[in-house]
Formats: C-alpha cells, structure tokens, sequence
C-alpha cells in the first residue's frame, strides 16, 4: 500500500471505530472497545481479552487493567 492508501485507511478506520463507541457512554467503556477492536486487527494468533491487552500496552499491569476492564463491561463472554 502506498503512504496515501494507508493515510486513507486510517482515516475509515477511525471514523468507522467512532462509529462504533459512541453510543457507549462512559469513557473506559468507549476505550475498552477501541483497545479491544484495536486488537482484534492486529496479527497474534489469540483474540481473547488477554492476549489483546497484552500486546496493546509495555506494562504487564497496564495489560492486566485493560483485560479487566474489558471484561467488566461485557467484552468477553
């Protein structure tokens, strides 16, 4: 993909994660989602809480946090 190609994507996926979390309400609600929709299109073979968290975040704490969170509002089944 060219640099423009990519720029354009960025901007769809943007505006289609908006899309997607705004009638989420509350602000950890509306970043659980982005981080867990995030995840899901980066490469990594497990697409559970976990594993997302993971690779989304440099603390091992943070990943922890953000799995938690994601589960609390209903990510994970």
């Amino acid at each position: 993909m060219t640099r423009r190609e990519l720029s354009q994507l960025d901007r769809e996926l943007s505006e289609y994660l908006e899309a997607m979390v705004e009638g989420l309400g509350r602000s950890e609600r509306r970043r659980a989602l982005e981080l867990y929709l995030t995840g899901l299109l980066l490469d990594g073979e497990r697409k559970s809480v976990e594993p997302i968290a993971a690779r989304l975040v440099e603390d091992e704490a943070e990943g922890d946090a953000a799995a938690a969170v994601c589960r609390r509002v209903g990510l994970e089944r």
